[in-house]
């Protein structure tokens, strides 16, 4: 089963600098929240680092990572976020 979820991401530096609501796919397995980067640079959210990823074919791939804090209905905290191109973001539903 899909879990889909209505988010908003912003900026930890400036929270006024946010995403409109956008649609997510829940992953109870995921560590990181995978948000397309042009998404994130909107709102200014900064690469701070590299994380190195295997992929489903064993591949290893580095994916740019930084803050952001993210909100769900009144629930709402910071977490580190990939930020992947639009083409490897495998939480994102366009």
């Amino acid at each position: 089963m899909i879990i889909r979820i209505l988010i908003q991401v912003s900026n930890v530096q400036e929270p006024n600098r946010k995403t409109g609501k956008i649609e997510a796919i829940v992953d109870t397995g995921s560590t990181y929240c995978w948000i397309p980067k042009d998404e994130l640079k909107k709102i200014g959210v900064l690469e701070y680092g590299s994380r190195t990823f295997k992929t489903i074919t064993g591949e290893k791939a580095d994916r740019p990572f930084g803050s952001a804090w993210f909100t769900y209905d009144e629930a709402s905290g910071g977490s580190e976020v990939v930020l992947p191109s639009r083409t490897t973001a495998s939480c994102w539903v366009p």
